[in-house]
Formats: structure tokens, sequence, C-alpha cells
């Protein structure tokens, strides 16, 4: 019924297709069907809810030890896709964002950052071998890290959208709980995809605009860095040493495919962030 052609009361009175005596349903019932595609380019409209708590530790450097963590829950809600992050989610309806407000596609409900610096407690002036050839082989080493765990993002199902309406989005039909229990999910299954289908034609569908208990896979990164600090003269240190980043080579998972259709379409096929190693020499003078 939306491309029935009916009788324009534009006729005439605009040049173009949209001027014709008679034009398609679906084309009267835009807000401005008087003009064509009407684009709001970067339009500041939407809002988004930030909760968090955050937990701040610190040690002073002390005993040869510098340690700081960070720890973060929180929850972030918007009703508008975040354009610059690469990953936004069908926008459903420019005229009514409460059917968009969802997840934010950028939340981590849980975030810990941990940096250290450890000077080993070896050699000339440390508690132990502070003499000997023992003392000035494994004296002046010291260790630093930043390890990170992190929740991963939430999933965003996406498919073909046949609205028919020019400027009404949809999002695909949920037809039962796409969770899968912990210990069967794998890499093959990381969600059930027979949960979803694509939205009939003339539909908005009624999944969320993302996820909210479906996410990616979490991050756990650790780097690492070990060095020697050895002074030649007085105003002269030679430091030698290795940064190790990832250093436990720990798998970084790429987040699952989420069109439907696609024949990986539930499946996680990647990954990256290989363990890389960079030996360096540094003379300050």
């Amino acid at each position: 019924d939306l491309f029935t052609r009916v009788p324009n009361p534009f006729a005439g009175k605009i040049p173009g297709t949209l001027g014709q005596p008679t034009i398609e349903k679906r084309l009267l019932l835009r807000p401005f069907p008087q003009y064509g595609d009407v684009t709001r380019f970067r339009d500041d409209v939407g809002d988004s809810i930030y909760h968090a708590f955050t937990l701040r530790v610190d040690k002073r450097f002390a005993q040869g030890l510098l340690f700081q963590a960070g720890y973060t829950v929180s929850k972030n809600i918007s009703n508008v896709p975040e354009r610059f992050i690469g990953r936004a989610a069908n926008f459903i309806d420019p005229n009514n964002l409460s059917r968009s407000r969802s997840i934010s596609e950028n939340d981590r409900p849980q975030r810990l950052v941990i940096n250290y610096v450890y000077e080993l407690p070896f050699g000339q002036g440390k508690r132990w071998l502070g003499n000997g050839w023992a003392g000035r082989l494994l004296g002046s080493w010291e260790v630093a890290g930043i390890t990170v765990f992190q929740s991963g993002l939430p999933v965003i199902i996406s498919g073909a959208c046949s609205t028919n309406i020019q400027g009404l989005g949809c999002t695909p039909l949920r037809l039962k709980d796409p969770v899968v229990a912990e210990g069967e999910k794998t890499l093959d299954r990381w969600f059930d995809p027979t949960a979803f289908a694509l939205a009939p034609a003339f539909s908005m569908g009624n999944n969320p605009r993302t996820e909210p208990n479906l996410r990616g896979p979490g991050t756990r990164n650790f780097d690492i860095g070990v060095y020697r600090n050895q002074r030649i003269k007085e105003t002269i240190k030679l430091q030698i040493g290795a940064d190790f980043q990832n250093a436990f080579n720990t798998p970084q998972l790429n987040d699952p495919i989420t069109t439907i259709g696609d024949a990986n379409f539930g499946r996680i096929i990647g990954g990256g962030n290989q363990r890389q190693i960079q030996i360096r020499v540094r003379l300050s003078y």
C-alpha cells in the first residue's frame, strides 16, 4: 500500500519527480514531503547517561616499588549511535529517539589498569648481594609494566532493513534469548544465531540497538619492560633492556560476526595483537 500512487498535492508546484500528478504514498508520509532527502549532518541531538564507581590505589615510591591501580565499574546508556568510534548501530527513528535507547556502543562495564616500577633488591646498596660478582651481575635491574583487564563491547546485530519509508531505520527481530551458557560458549558459537531474523518489510523490528547481555571478548594484556641501569661515570649512565608488549601472548580476539545472513554469523573468526619484543640501549649523559 505504501507504493500505491496517489494524487500529489504538490503537483505542478515543485519541479522534478516531486511535482508529478501522482506520487507514491510513502513519500507523502515524510515529515517534509515537499522536499527530497534532508540530511541532518552532525546534528547535536540525543542524550547519554554515564554512571560509574572508581577506586584508585597509589603506592608512592618506597623500597624500590612504585605501584598504581585503578578500577572502574560503569554503565553508559544513550539514544543515538556514536558516529566516531567505528561501530555505530542502526538509527531507527530520528523523530522518536526513545526507540533507540540502549546500552551505548562503547560501554565497558568493568576496567582495571595496573602500572608499576620495581627495582630488584640486589646489588650495591640493596638488601641482598651487596658485594661480589653476583651483586654486580644481578644489581641495578628493574621491572616495569602496565596491565589491563576490561570487559568486551556490546554486540550490535545488523542486517538488511526494508522499512520503505525514507529516514526510518530498523533493527532485526529477536526470536528468543541469544545468550549461550558460559560453559557452552565457543568461538564457533559465541551466541545463538537462530535467535535473530531480519525484520519483515514495512516494519522496524523489535531488537534493541545494542545487545545488553551479549558482549565481545574482553581484554587481558600485560606490557612488561625489564631494564638494567649501569652508571659508567658520574654524569654518564647506560641503560639496556627489553620491552615485551602483550608479554604472555594472550589472544586478543575480535568481536563475533554480527551480520544476519553472513556464513559466519555468531562466530569469532579472527584476532590479533601478537606479542612484540623490542630491545633497546640508551646512553644518558
